[in-house]
């Protein structure tokens, strides 16, 4: 039954990550770029997820590499709740995309 939690939260993690990611590369193409609710649930899908894993995986993960993922993330969602309501430059965008792409290189390479 363990497994089977983990499978399941690992695949809410990915689908965190594809609706962060996909949300903010389609908002780059945009006139008017704004953060959808795609990019802020898909934020917050991945942070919970990877917290419920974190707890079920306590003893066999490296809490460095976590803790930067984390930090990472919540600026991520932070950027994306500040840019929420309003037209917004192609900067934020771009480094949300960057430290997502960085978050899923920490998660492969580290």
């Amino acid at each position: 039954m363990n497994d089977l939690i983990l499978q399941i939260l690992r695949f809410l993690h990915f689908v965190g990550l594809a609706m962060l990611l996909g949300g903010l590369m389609v908002q780059l193409r945009a006139l008017h770029r704004q953060v959808t609710g795609t990019v802020l649930w898909g934020g917050v899908l991945q942070l919970l997820s990877g917290v419920a894993l974190f707890a079920l995986l306590i003893a066999d993960v490296d809490h460095l590499k976590l803790t930067v993922k984390a930090v990472l993330l919540l600026v991520v969602i932070g950027m994306a709740l500040a840019y929420r309501r309003k037209d917004s430059p192609a900067v934020p965008f771009g480094v949300s995309i960057l430290l997502t792409a960085v978050v899923t290189g920490i998660a492969v390479f580290w």
